[in-house]
């Protein structure tokens, strides 16, 4: 890890937002990527034959989450250089580079969940190592993902409203009624009693104001006071009041300080500020953008008219000129190389061709064939190495990023752009290439004609009749067999807006409220690390569920290359009791994708698409409109309903009419596909766990919140509701402790039905208790020691919890082997 500590100084001075040339920023990012996983060297293989195996895991986990935690700290430094970086062929670079790195953080991710045996990474006692505070582990959702898709998002949006109006109005005229006696007696009364109410507050302002003129002429009956006397009692006055506030003001800084009470709330000024420049340069991004792929059409067209001509005479001499030679050479002519070869790109620059095409497609090929063996033999190798580490599938992308960068930019003399416009003479190379590879094909299709031609006349001289070959085509032969059966296009000749539209009205497509995933509040669990020593399921706080959220739900989704080449998750269940966040979550993840929403749940479909071929054709439109508006997510709510045993006769939702489409439709969700499973449960044990594994692959269990997270949300909630009503007596440790089994969302109910705009205004004149919120908490049921033991009991028969048990009941064997082996010694 020493590269790590060299690199230390560069990545605590990472950030260069507002610099309008950021090639240092790039250059500490690349050698921080590229010297992070040279530490890890050793970890690909731990033979550690004296230590046991828990011990090896937890220093292999150690290992690796130094690692993770060091390549989140680089993601948010290049998302911050990439949203306001004004260089069009820069950003381009970045970009490259920040995507591999949201496939490398996803992939760590994977290992330390392989190696914890836990869907949530708790690093707590690793950020205390590495001396990092817990925001340096909150994952940023990439800036580009809210801006680059926002025609197509406003259209879909601005369509889905259309469809809302024209039922909102179908349904208004269907539902009109008459107003009947008992409604107008209503109306007329409340009416009057408004009536009544204005006159008689009339008469007491004019009472009030009658009383003011009395006492103004009323003539003034007490002494007149002297002047001196007069000055010493305003004296006393003031001074009085200036000792009191500096006693307060003083009293506050101290308990701020030791932290009892939140810091003071400045004005937003700076903020504001920064978010006009930060939205001032991503206008310039634009325009320089659009000036970039203007001067790439203007530069290519240029290049080939001044050079096409020339380019074209020259490559048709060398390739008539090669003709000849293999003529003298053979006595024959030679065959033509196909586009599949490279054509006669592979007679004159081979190098250029086989070692990038032959060679790394027999890589490949060797790869995907030794694939399986590995995986054969991965059990027994760990049993006898330790730990590995999968191969990267981003690393190599890294290196080629970095290759690039010091090729072009790190040398390049930036001093004369000061506006930072893309550069003329690499775009003029870059698309040199581009022309002469397109007039190459050009003449080769002229030229294999000649050489038809050629071949023809010789034979004719030989008395042989001339036939002009026949193109050879291959790659045609066998190529059904190697082709995946595509399902049957129930909806060929429709279009996506038809298609959209039927589902809106059907209710299939929702719109859903604008959440953003910081909104889930809440910091890290603290006694992660403790927890994992000791042998114990750790309990995640709310920073470590966002974070599994980001990883397993929304960065895989950012590209379709993301989504082929990372660990593959199609679906994730969100268990919990009712309140923990689990709705929100998924609005948060639609709302960060910019995503379409599919709400499959039971209720919502009850009565719609009926029958069989209904159902497959509900299915098949999901599937077929989730891909054409990818990202896209499918919700399922009560998705314990699906695989019930036995259903309620009381329930008419008919909730098992998806059991056998759903693991299907999951199965169908190709990896290149920005297609996800979502679904909340409260009570999944009461359904059959089989089905449950097949369709779910990851189950997250969102437990309630402890005593420090209910702290800290008590306070956010109270403070965002008016950052003046928590006072410095305010008792938040007794609320925090009187809501222990209360979940978040009873927490926030609670806040929102108490401070009414009404009593935020009486803060003035009185100050907020804490005893206020106890009874509108009171209204909502707590999470019972029964409950709670359920979903404890539910998660330890999971396939993960399975593992997990499996584990600890082996680090138990091995240490009671190591006792009898000292006893014995």
């Amino acid at each position: 890890m020493n590269n790590w500590k060299k690199a230390s100084g560069a990545y605590k001075r990472c950030v260069c937002v507002w610099c309008s040339v950021c090639v240092m920023c790039i250059l500490r990012n690349m050698y921080l990527l590229n010297s992070g996983d040279s530490g890890l060297s050793w970890a690909y293989s731990l033979p550690l034959p004296e230590m046991d195996i828990n011990s090896c895991r937890e220093t292999a986990y150690k290992t690796v989450s130094k690692v993770y935690i060091r390549y989140v700290g680089v993601l948010r430094n290049l998302d911050a250089c990439y949203d306001q970086m004004l260089h069009p062929q820069k950003r381009i670079l970045v970009r490259k580079v920040l995507e591999a790195t949201i496939g490398r953080i996803i992939e760590l991710k994977h290992e330390l969940v392989n190696l914890d045996l836990n869907e949530f990474s708790m690093l707590d006692d690793i950020l205390s190592d590495m001396k990092m505070t817990p925001d340096k582990l909150e994952i940023p959702i990439p800036t580009y993902l809210s801006q680059e898709r926002i025609e197509e998002v406003n259209y879909w949006s601005g369509l889905l409203l259309e469809v809302r109006k024209k039922m909102d109005s179908h349904s208004q005229a269907k539902n009109a009624k008459t107003m009947d006696r008992v409604e107008a007696i209503r109306l007329l009364q409340v009416h009057e009693r408004a009536r009544q109410g204005r006159l008689r507050a009339k008469l007491m302002h004019d009472i009030r104001i009658q009383q003011e003129e009395d006492r103004k002429n009323k003539p003034n009956s007490l002494l007149t006071m002297t002047e001196i006397k007069a000055a010493c009692r305003i004296q006393r006055i003031w001074r009085g009041f200036l000792a009191r506030k500096f006693v307060k003001q003083k009293r506050e800084e101290e308990l701020t300080f030791i932290g009892m009470i939140p810091p003071p709330v400045y004005p937003v000024v700076f903020q504001e500020k920064l978010k006009e420049i930060s939205a001032s340069r991503r206008e310039k991004q634009m325009e320089h953008e659009a000036s970039y792929k203007k001067s790439l059409l203007d530069i290519k067209e240029e290049i080939r008219d001044a050079e096409g001509p020339d380019l074209t005479e020259k490559m048709k001499d060398d390739i008539r000129k090669w003709f000849w030679e293999e003529k003298d050479e053979q006595g024959r002519f030679p065959d033509y190389p196909s586009d599949d070869e490279g054509g006669s790109n592979a007679v004159f620059h081979p190098e250029n061709v086989y070692q990038s095409s032959e060679m790394d497609f027999g890589k490949r090929k060797e790869e995907r064939g030794k694939k399986e063996e590995k995986g054969r033999k991965e059990e027994i190798e760990e049993e006898e190495l330790g730990f590995r580490l999968q191969p990267s599938q981003f690393f190599t992308n890294i290196k080629a990023a970095d290759a690039e960068f010091k090729d072009t930019w790190a040398g390049r003399d930036e001093k004369h752009n000061n506006k930072q416009e893309a550069d003329s003479l690499i775009l003029s190379n870059l698309k040199r290439k581009e022309v002469e590879d397109e007039t190459r094909r050009v003449v080769d299709a002229i030229m294999r004609e000649e050489l038809e031609i050629l071949k023809a006349a010789v034979e004719r001289d030989k008395g042989k009749k001339g036939k002009l070959s026949k193109k050879r085509k291959k790659g045609k032969k066998g190529q059904k067999k190697g082709k995946k059966k595509k399902d049957k296009d129930l909806t060929p000749d429709r279009t996506t807006e038809s298609l959209f539209e039927e589902l809106v009205m059907n209710g299939i497509i929702k719109q859903y409220p604008k959440v953003h995933l910081n909104q889930f509040l809440g910091e890290i669990s603290y006694s992660g690390g403790d927890f994992r020593k000791a042998g114990k399921e750790p309990i995640p706080g709310p920073a470590d569920i966002r974070r599994t959220i980001s990883e397993y739900c929304i960065l895989p989704l950012v590209t379709a290359e993301l989504r082929e080449n990372t660990p593959s998750v199609k679906s994730v269940l969100l268990a919990g009791a009712e309140g923990c966040g689990k709705s929100m979550l998924v609005q948060a993840v639609c709302t960060e994708l910019n995503a379409t929403l599919f709400d499959l749940t039971a209720t919502n479909i009850v009565g719609k698409y009926p029958g069989k071929s209904g159902l497959n054709m509900l299915v098949h439109l999901v599937s077929k409109v989730g891909r054409l508006l990818q990202p896209s997510v499918i919700f399922i709510d009560q998705a314990e309903k699906t695989f019930l045993k036995k259903v309620s006769k009381t329930d008419k939702s008919d909730p098992k009419r998806l059991k056998k489409d759903l693991p299907k439709l999951v199965k169908s969700i190709g990896l290149e596909d920005q297609v996800i499973l979502i679904g909340c449960s409260r009570c999944p044990w009461e359904c059959d766990q089989k089905g449950l594994t097949q369709t779910y692959q990851k189950m997250l269990y969102l437990p309630k919140p402890d005593y420090s997270y209910r702290y800290n949300l008590w306070k956010e909630l109270i403070l965002r509701s008016d950052g003046d009503i928590l006072h410095s007596q305010f008792d938040l440790s007794t609320l925090a402790k009187i809501s222990d089994g209360w979940t978040s969302g009873a927490i926030s109910r609670s806040v929102t039905e108490t401070l009414t705009e009404k009593r935020v205004l009486q803060q003035k004149f009185k100050e907020l208790q804490a005893v206020e919120f106890i009874a509108a908490l009171a209204k909502s049921e707590p999470v019972y020691r029964e409950e709670e033991d359920a979903f404890v009991s539910w998660y330890s028969k999971t396939p993960m919890g399975k593992k997990k048990s499996k584990l600890l009941e082996g680090d138990e064997e091995e240490k009671e082997k190591g006792r009898e082996k000292g006893k014995k010694k």
